[in-house]
């Protein structure tokens, strides 16, 4: 109900974006920009698709010429902050620390992408392709072949990330249910409170939010009212507005959901699918 709605609205903007031939003159228009990450124009439109969902996103990255470029491009797709994570970032500091933290959490998250890139590109061998292809003229999208598109491209998204979040979701209800949930909150407090300064609670929201993005900020109102009882009203009761400025980054810089995690593994495998969630 969250997620599918999204994904299905975007893929029909791609969609429109694509027949109206516009998405030619961006890989134009970017391709000066991305070559300081090593890439070519063509990686804008995968960046561009993980707005929405970096499954998706991955998936569009077989368009570049290349495997390194495949792999700067992923490795830049999950830092990229996904319709969840966007979501998580904008509820969680709007109302308790106002817009312009919303906006320089954003601004921060745009400069670890960017220093990530360029540290990946340094480190892979290999030079940038040229970008050759032709400009296609603009013209009005047929809503008949938007909709075959968009629907095709949502059938396969449904197929390949629908089991992984079900299974997901079946694990985190056991764990939750069990009360195994506790222990592992003493397990991540030496990094969670010691080390981000964040309730011992939020340890769990992050690590559950590798099943699902957006349980990083439904799952962390649940844990609050369970720890604090239901007199908390939100966030700002276990929160301070710097802890969920940080809480907001983690969220959205840290190790890809297992949807995603999936994906990378389907296409450039497990190794280097790790490797980009270590990092």
């Amino acid at each position: 109900a969250l997620g599918l709605p999204d994904v299905l609205l975007f893929y029909l903007l791609v969609a429109v974006l694509e027949d109206s031939g516009y998405l030619t003159s961006l890989a134009v228009l970017t391709d000066r920009l991305l070559g300081g990450l090593g890439l070519s124009g063509r990686t804008a439109i995968p960046l561009l698709a993980a707005t929405g969902c970096n499954v998706p996103a991955i998936y569009g990255t077989r368009v570049l010429a290349t495997r390194r470029e495949r792999i700067l491009a992923s490795f830049l797709v999950t830092l990229v902050p996904c319709s969840a994570r966007s979501a998580v970032v904008v509820a969680a500091l709007v109302p308790f620390a106002g817009p312009a933290a919303a906006a320089g959490a954003f601004g921060l998250i745009v400069a670890i992408t960017l220093g990530a890139g360029i540290a990946a590109n340094a480190l892979l061998p290999g030079r940038q392709s040229p970008l050759v292809l032709e400009i296609a003229p603009l013209r009005r999208p047929l809503a008949r072949p938007v909709a075959a598109k968009a629907g095709a491209r949502f059938r396969s998204f449904v197929r390949t990330a629908a089991p992984v979040m079900i299974v997901g979701s079946i694990v985190l209800g056991l764990v939750y249910e069990s009360g195994l949930i506790w222990p592992a909150a003493a397990i991540l407090d030496p990094v969670v409170v010691g080390w981000l300064g964040l309730p011992s609670v939020a340890g769990l929201a992050l690590a559950f939010a590798f099943l699902r993005k957006e349980l990083a900020l439904q799952l962390l109102l649940v844990l609050a009212v369970a720890t604090m009882g239901a007199g908390v009203a939100g966030l700002g009761d276990l929160m301070t507005p710097a802890q969920l400025f940080v809480y907001a980054i983690v969220t959205s810089v840290s190790v890809p959901c297992v949807a995603t995690l999936a994906a990378l593994a389907g296409e450039l495998g497990w190794r280097t699918a790790l490797a980009m969630s270590a990092a």
